[in-house]
């Protein structure tokens, strides 16, 4: 999209609505010039004087235009009228591993991640970010706005004077005769999205400048956290050890939100109650990072649709992290890939809410295994498609009798946890009903039912197992039968039964208590 010089300039000046600038009747818009034999101010009122300007003396001049508008035809400081923008004016000089917008962009929102940039310029040696404001007389406020705004992002600090200029977009940047560079806009927030665009309360800008001061104020005074080693089991054993240790400065971010996603998906945590956790562990880092950094990072992870919570990443260096922080020994729900797997297992995500005890009590294994295909199909099922999918490779039968997988379907529709067509005859999952937080389990254990190695109730042990130890709660055989109520027995039976088909791994080793118990691993 190309952005204009009319919208340019409505942003910096006010106008009648009509894209008119409107001034008070000694109130101008100043042009400075300047090149190597001379220079000049002219004072204008109107957009069409300032094209004229840019037709006569762009090709020639290097032309600057002043931020804030001016009382009668004089450029100095107490007679600089209003302003309506903020400058920040990044020379790429001063950046040289930076090189284009986007990085500079990267930049700035590292330093102030809750101001939006309203417009952005390339000046022909760098960059000048513009946050719109409401129309401001005080203009030593708006000056000393801007330098702290400098400061803290690393922008050129004098560049931010009550008597501001900046380079005009449509004309060029002559500081090098022999290359010369086209002033042009990048963004411009009001003529890509007018309905949206809103300026800051100045009042508004202060408040970020003194949030980010005060944290950076409590940073240097406040002790940091000890690190301390994880020594226990864990179904995530990596967070653990990232939440207990901290972890280094080239970890922070990759850390960051696997943390998130651990406390907001596997433990169910409130937005606040994250937040509080994801800063005291931001304090055992080395270094930490500055709070409102870290916030703003912690609410990116947190809104967005991220899957972070793999074994294995893509990207190598972050997978190298992972593994420093990884004890499959001690890990609970370690996902492995075993050589006497006769089935190709896939990772699957059981929504939470169902698996509530109070709910599960209700279902049966059928109920969860149609769940589970129906997931694992990721479109809508008819009757036949569902009765193929339930029968096994090895049996050649259906798992399900007819009549059963009738009742279990009208039980799960009942129940709203499956929409059926009644023009196409299909069934599918009703996401609707599901929540946010999911288990996260084997497919290879929803195969292993539907070829008859493990029965219906073994299925749900394996479940609700998988759940205890990504939730960080007792598997003991007596938590396991009041989960299903159930006796202690039978569960011990079915925990048998998921050993003997290879879904599940049990050894020995002591608690806390010095107490001899058994360790649970999931095996992919």
């Amino acid at each position: 999209m190309k952005y204009s010089l009319q919208k340019y300039l409505e942003v910096l000046y006010k106008t009648d609505g009509n894209g008119k600038i409107t001034l008070e009747d000694n109130e101008y818009i100043r042009i400075y010039g300047r090149n190597e034999d001379r220079s000049f101010n002219h004072y204008v009122k109107s957009i069409e004087e300032i094209r004229e300007e840019i037709r006569k003396y762009g090709q020639v001049y290097n032309l600057y235009i002043g931020l804030g508008t001016v009382r009668g035809q004089s450029g100095t400081a107490e007679n600089v009228r209003a302003r309506q923008v903020l400058m920040l004016d990044f020379d790429k000089k001063d950046y040289p591993e930076l090189k284009t917008a986007q990085d500079f962009t990267a930049l700035f929102k590292s330093k102030l991640p809750e101001v939006f940039v309203h417009m952005i310029v390339d000046s022909g040696r760098g960059y000048h970010f513009y946050i719109a404001i409401n129309r401001c007389v005080d203009i030593e406020r708006v000056a000393a706005t801007n330098k702290a705004l400098a400061e803290i992002t690393g922008a050129d600090e004098k560049a931010a004077l009550p008597t501001q200029l900046a380079r005009i977009p449509t004309s060029f940047n002559l500081k090098d005769r022999n290359n010369r560079k086209p002033v042009n806009i990048i963004i411009n927030a009001l003529e890509r999205s007018p309905q949206t665009f809103k300026s800051y309360h100045l009042q508004k800008i202060e408040g970020i400048i003194e949030r980010i001061r005060q944290n950076e104020k409590n940073l240097e005074t406040a002790s940091p956290l000890p690190s301390k080693k994880f020594e226990g089991n864990s179904s995530y054993y990596c967070c653990e050890a990232m939440l207990s240790q901290g972890v280094e400065e080239g970890e922070r971010n990759f850390a960051l939100g696997r943390i998130t996603k651990y406390l907001q998906d596997i433990k169910g945590y409130s937005l606040d109650n994250a937040l509080k956790t994801v800063q005291e562990w931001n304090r055992k880092c080395r270094p930490p990072k500055p709070p409102i950094i870290v916030e703003a990072d912690f609410k990116s992870y947190w809104d967005g649709d991220y899957k972070l919570l793999s074994c294995r990443v893509p990207n190598e260096t972050d997978q190298a992290i992972l593994n420093r922080y990884c004890n499959k020994y001690q890990c609970n729900s370690v996902f492995e890939e075993t050589a006497n797997t006769e089935l190709k297992a896939t990772e699957m995500f059981f929504d939470n809410n169902i698996l509530r005890n109070n709910i599960v009590k209700d279902l049966t294994g059928f109920h969860l295994l149609i769940l589970s295909i129906l997931d694992f199909a990721n479109m809508p099922l008819k009757k036949k498609d569902l009765v193929s999918r339930l029968t096994g490779r090895r049996t050649k039968k259906c798992c399900i009798s007819d009549n059963t997988l009738r009742k279990v379907l009208e039980g799960l529709i009942e129940k709203k946890y499956v929409i059926y067509d009644d023009f196409d005859k299909t069934y599918a999952i009703n996401r609707k009903s599901y929540k946010p937080t999911y288990t996260k389990y084997s497919y290879s254990a929803s195969i292993q039912f539907i070829n008859k190695i493990i029965s219906p109730r073994e299925y749900v042990v394996y479940l609700l197992l998988v759940r205890n130890l990504q939730q960080n709660k007792n598997v003991t055989y007596e938590t396991l039968a009041e989960d299903m109520r159930i006796s202690e027995n039978n569960i011990g039976q079915y925990i048998k039964g998921l050993l003997e088909a290879g879904l599940i791994n049990v050894y020995k080793n002591y608690n806390d208590k010095s107490q001899l118990c058994n360790v649970y691993s999931i095996l992919y």
